[in-house]
């Protein structure tokens, strides 16, 4: 079969995915049969359907009508288009197939102009009019679908195979014609010869016979050519009809439209003023509205302008109150720190002098109680005197012990060796101890202290923090919770504050004497009910948190502790 079958098929654009849903189970039909399926002219919302080619509807084999909610309720189901399209049903011109997809109501009467009809004159599909919704399985109901698709085309296949049978039978018998004269016409130049040769009485006869085949050949060949004249004619004659009605279609839809377009216009005229002054009250509302809405979009953003002028000011005021806060702070602090330090020295300075003058007067003391002339005298007295420098060289070890990391002076006391000639008499020697002055030695941050590093301390030096020695390596934060099985009573993990500090004091933020890796730290302070908070001593990055109940978060942990002297 040479020629397609024709499908139109007229859909609501929002059935478009139905659609194309359907042409791919469609697909099967279009391997067996020449199909060609015409869908680009899909109705839509609000607008009159025009197919982009009128002649389509009166060319198809098969309309397929996809009727949902949004097909009823378009506007083409008020068009002549649609009393075009049941027309060629009503003229067995085309099968009209209406495809229910949801739960509408498409059993009602349509009517365009004075026409009247109910989509249930027609087969619907799927069967029984079952909407493709309602069914189980979409698939089924595609199915279903296609199976009457494919009834409703076996039997134009049927026709156009009887058509084409049809003009293949006339094509044979002008053939034949044609080589029927051809062969008569050599037949009869045979015949002549032979007479020619055999004489004037068998050529008689032979021309006789030969006159009777000729005239019965003729008759045939009329007879055929008759037939065959008459079936051209029939499909002249229908393509001729076929065009006409095209055209007369044509004609009386543009002069329906020229009508309507006319009867518009002249409406349009006729209330002409009524619209015109409507049109120009509506501008000039829809200009007062417009130049209402600028006026408050102006002021809106005039308001927005001074709140954020006024955001900005109480910003900047707040900005520089905090650094005229924060140098107060540094001014205090630097006061505080060299207070304290001139007060440490005035204590060390008074405590040397105190401890020299003690030692001077206990060389007095027994420079004057030696006896120059007895023996025993000066035993006793240098007895005394080793008693009286070893009371002082244990005061002045107590004072280093309690001075913590200040050096302690190389100058012993200047005690006058003291032989027999400068014994005078026998004279007790009578030594008074110093009074004994606590001395605390002065800690700072980055000192060595006790197995760590401080970080803190108070403006007394005796009470702050320090921070193990070195890292105790990467570890999830479980086992870092337990840094004191590892380095002993008293260690800890360190909070999220206290790794601030760290990072500023002895950390990278500083000189790094804690010689903290380029890595992230575990804190002891959660960020919520699962995950704990971090700090990366690269750059003091405080943004990180992480799950502190999985093994596989390994961090660096570096443990602390406080101390007190």
């Amino acid at each position: 079969m040479s020629r397609k079958i024709n499908i139109f098929v007229i859909y609501a654009l929002a059935d478009k995915d139905i659609m194309l849903r359907l042409l791919r189970h469609l697909n099967p039909l279009n391997e067996v049969f020449n199909l060609s399926i015409w869908h680009d002219d899909p109705i839509i919302p609000g607008q009159p359907w025009k197919t982009y080619f009128e002649s389509r509807i009166h060319h198809t084999d098969i309309l397929l009508l996809l009727v949902s909610d949004d097909f009823m309720n378009s506007q083409f189901i008020e068009q002549v288009e649609l009393k075009a399209v049941i027309d060629k049903h009503k003229e067995n011109k085309s099968v009209v197939i209406p495809v229910i997809i949801d739960n509408c109501q498409w059993d009602i009467d349509l009517k365009v102009e004075d026409y009247v009809f109910n989509l249930n004159e027609l087969q619907v599909l799927p069967e029984e009019g079952k909407p493709i919704a309602d069914w189980n399985s979409a698939d089924q109901a595609y199915n279903n679908v296609t199976a009457g698709i494919k009834k409703a085309i076996t039997p134009i296949v049927d026709t156009l195979k009887q058509e084409e049978s049809e003009k293949d039978e006339e094509k044979k018998v002008a053939d034949a014609k044609e080589e029927d004269h051809r062969k008569i016409s050599f037949t009869e130049e045979t015949e002549v010869n032979k007479l020619d040769d055999e004489g004037p009485s068998n050529k008689e006869e032979i021309t006789t016979e030969q006159e009777e085949h000729r005239l019965r050949e003729e008759a045939e060949a009329k007879r055929r050519a008759e037939v065959a004249k008459r079936i051209r004619e029939q499909a002249e004659a229908s393509a001729r009809r076929r065009e006409e009605e095209d055209r007369l279609w044509e004609e009386a839809l543009a002069k329906r439209r020229a009508d309507k377009d006319k009867g518009i216009r002249e409406e349009a005229a006729s209330v002409y003023p009524v619209a015109e002054e409507h049109r120009l009250k509506e501008e000039a509302e829809a200009k007062k509205r417009a130049e209402k809405e600028k006026k408050i979009r102006e002021k809106a953003e005039e308001k927005k302008r001074a709140e954020e002028k006024k955001k900005r000011k109480k910003e900047e005021e707040f900005k520089r109150n905090a650094v005229e806060a924060a140098e107060a702070a540094t001014t205090q602090r630097a006061e505080q720190e060299k207070n304290f330090k001139a007060e440490v020295k005035a204590k060390r300075y008074a405590e040397e002098r105190n401890r020299k003058k003690l030692t001077t007067e206990a060389n007095k003391e027994v420079e004057e109680a030696l006896p120059e002339n007895n023996t025993k005298t000066k035993k006793r007295v240098l007895g005394g005197s080793l008693v009286a420098l070893l009371a002082i060289i244990v005061i002045w070890a107590f004072s280093m012990v309690n001075s913590g990391s200040e050096k302690p002076s190389t100058t012993l006391p200047n005690i006058k060796a003291i032989d027999e000639k400068d014994s005078i008499g026998s004279a007790k020697t009578k030594i008074e101890p110093p009074n004994r002055v606590a001395a605390f030695s002065e800690l700072e941050v980055g000192d060595t202290f006790e197995g760590g590093i401080i970080f803190t301390i108070d403006q007394a030096g005796k009470n702050g923090k320090i921070a193990y020695h070195k890292d105790a390596g990467l570890m999830p934060w479980t086992n870092a919770m337990k840094i004191h099985e590892q380095l002993g009573d008293g260690w800890r993990l360190p909070t999220f504050d206290e790794l601030e500090i760290m990072y500023r004091t002895i950390g990278q933020g500083a000189t790094n004497s804690g010689q903290f890796a380029d890595e992230l730290y575990w804190s002891a302070t959660a960020f919520d009910e699962s995950q704990a908070r971090l700090l990366r001593f690269r750059d003091g990055n405080t943004s990180y948190h992480y799950n502190r109940n999985v093994e596989h978060r390994k961090f660096q942990v570096r443990a602390v502790r406080g101390f007190s002297q």
